[in-house]
């Protein structure tokens, strides 16, 4: 049976990467709280430790957009 252009483009569920083979569900690596503790501090705003390194990653980003901050200036 032949393929149809729609079997092409549907997604294999299998193939999608897992979360936990990732790391995005890590805690935070010690560079990473380091880095978003000193921004957070320069920016006034509260730093949570509890983060994982994909969420404190995305956090540093935020702030630093927000802010025009870097962690290290």
């Amino acid at each position: 049976m032949p393929k149809t252009p729609d079997s092409f483009m549907m997604p294999n569920p299998a193939a999608a990467p897992d979360s936990s083979a990732t790391g995005r569900d890590d805690p935070m690596t010690a560079e990473t709280s380091a880095t978003l503790r000193a921004l957070c501090d320069k920016a006034g705003e509260p730093f949570d430790a509890s983060l994982t390194e994909e969420q404190a990653l995305r956090r540093k980003a935020e702030l630093e957009d927000e802010t025009g901050l870097d962690a290290g200036d």
